[in-house]
């Protein structure tokens, strides 16, 4: 409409335009009163190429008037027509649209129909935030009443798919799934996330870790995952343990007893040295008395030791345990602890002719940490054992190789005055975690092991770097597990003492010269299978 009101008004237009020309024109055509009139050929030019006299110019302006006039009504017609074109046309493309809607792009159109119904039932629900995934299953969870009506183009498609029964049918597996899932703990429990940590890496609940790593056995210790997924029914069964162990740990478990010669000559004697504690972060570990391998001591640390003892030694196993132990101290643990290191460890010993005893130091530890109880079992070792070595370990330590000789022959290369520790993949491998050193290691530091100062981590520091590097040797050749997820950190760690490391180090170094020199203790090469040990010790 607009432009056929543009059309008539310009054609008006110019007509007017043309007619005010041709009069003014005419009018100055006409000649003056007074003056003479020109030659004809002043006023047009040369005679015969004039224009045409004033009359006939004024007849002209008319008929070209009402040529101009006539050219707009046919524009003006013209437009009215073209408008009536488009107008048909679209009232034509209205009316096929309304007999049959223009399809949908069939870009979902290989879509399965669970994924198909999915994404319409994405249109209809009612907050998107409520369904996390549209390609599948979880369409299942939310029922259909509760989702509005789809737009009316895609009603059909969602009744044509049958996406009511699917969806149903997908709700009804998920059901089934949650229903054989463990609810104990809710959906992620830690019951749950236990046994899926165990079902991928194929975890065997106190003896293997399988392909778990280090930040996963943390996980598994803070969680307290083998007091949660004991007796599942999807634990491994022992044979699978023992072939998980095998083919990702070097288990003692490979190792066998030998039977030793007899000797009529005082055998050097070995004392194995560890606290225990049935104190946890989370309170009391009770073991059942027919179970005791619920404890690390006699799932770990004792079962291992009997198989990798060498010959030509006497052995003394001196635990320590904390005054109010509910179980140690409190309770009976004590004596069953010895009936079955008597049944387990001292009788199968003897029958290889090896000799073999346990010990108890009982530990008044009013600070509830690791220092003390060191302290203490060392010294009964040094004093009361007469033990000729020492090696201090953790109650969750499995001795994954032989170790005895190996350790003493290492020792002999710097006269006994050093070192000398395992292969430990499972801790800080920028230090010694475990540690064997001679009965001259106490008479260095006037029967103390580790200074006192010192209660927690910074003990392994300082026994790492004491010796310096010529007098500490690790062993490739021998290796133990450390199995931290067993019951976990059982104690908090006093940073402060990081503060303390540097001057007792200090200290400690001139009390070993000063012995050197009073000895003269060598150096030799290290024996095969050891190296020189450089800490990197904790600031």
């Amino acid at each position: 409409m607009a432009a056929q009101m543009s059309l008539r008004q310009a054609g008006k237009l110019l007509a007017l335009v043309a007619l005010i020309v041709l009069a003014v024109r005419a009018v100055l055509n006409q000649p003056a009163a007074s003056a003479p009139a020109p030659p004809a050929s002043h006023v047009f030019g040369a005679p015969g190429a004039g224009r045409a006299p004033p009359a006939a110019s004024a007849t002209g302006a008319l008929e070209f008037v009402g040529a101009v006039a006539e050219a707009a009504s046919r524009a003006e017609a013209a437009a009215a027509a073209r408008s009536a074109a488009v107008a048909e046309k679209l009232r034509a493309e209205q009316a096929r649209a309304a007999v049959a809607p223009a399809p949908r792009t069939p870009s979902k159109a290989a879509d399965p129909p669970d994924t198909r119904c999915a994404m319409l039932a994405k249109i209809r629900a009612a907050k998107e935030s409520e369904i996390p995934d549209f390609k599948g299953s979880y369409l299942g969870r939310f029922p259909l009443a509760k989702m509005p009506a789809l737009p009316a183009t895609l009603k059909a498609e969602y009744d044509a798919l049958s996406c009511d029964g699917v969806l149903k049918t997908l709700a009804a597996a998920l059901a089934a799934a949650d229903a054989a899932a463990p609810k104990a703990d809710g959906p992620l429990g830690p019951r749950d996330e236990c046994r899926a940590m165990m079902a991928k890496h194929s975890v065997a609940p106190g003896s293997s870790w399988g392909s778990l790593g280090p930040n996963g056995q943390r996980r598994w210790g803070s969680l307290r995952c083998d007091g949660l997924v004991k007796g599942a029914k999807n634990t491994p069964s022992k044979a699978a343990a023992d072939r998980a162990r095998k083919s990702t740990l070097p288990s003692s478990r490979q190792v066998t007893l030998e039977t030793c010669p007899k000797s009529t000559e005082p055998l050097p004697l070995v004392a194995v040295c560890c606290g225990t504690t049935t104190r946890g972060k989370g309170g009391w570990i009770t073991p059942r008395p027919d179970a005791l391998e619920e404890l690390a001591v006699f799932d770990h640390l004792l079962p291992s030791f009997v198989r990798t003892v060498d010959c030509g030694f006497r052995y003394a196993v001196v635990l320590g345990y904390d005054v109010g132990d509910k179980f140690w101290d409190l309770g009976d643990g004590a004596t069953l602890a010895r009936a079955w290191f008597d049944e387990n460890v001292k009788s199968v010993l003897a029958a290889a002719n090896v000799e073999a005893e346990l010990r108890f130091a009982v530990v008044d530890n009013k600070i509830k940490k690791p220092g003390p109880v060191f302290t203490a079992i060392t010294r009964h070792a040094y004093y009361e054992a007469k033990a000729d070595y020492i090696y201090r370990v953790n109650d969750d330590t499995e001795l994954a190789t032989r170790w005895a000789k190996h350790f003493v022959a290492a020792l002999a290369t710097m006269d006994n005055v050093g070192a000398v520790g395992p292969m430990c993949k499972q801790g800080n491998r920028k230090i010694l975690t475990h540690d064997f050193t001679h009965r001259k290691h106490m008479d260095i530091f006037e029967g103390t092991y580790y200074p006192p100062e010192l209660s927690d981590w910074w003990m392994d520091d300082w026994i790492s770097g004491v010796y310096g590097a010529d007098r500490t040797l690790r062993g490739e050749v021998v290796e133990v597990v450390h199995h931290t997820g067993k019951h976990g950190q059982r104690y908090g760690v006093d940073k402060s003492h990081a503060g303390l490391l540097k001057g007792l180090l200090a200290g400690g170094s001139k009390k070993i010269q000063a012995y050197v020199a009073k000895s003269n203790a060598g150096i030799a090469q290290p024996p095969r299978g050891f190296s020189r040990f450089r800490a990197k010790l904790r600031r």
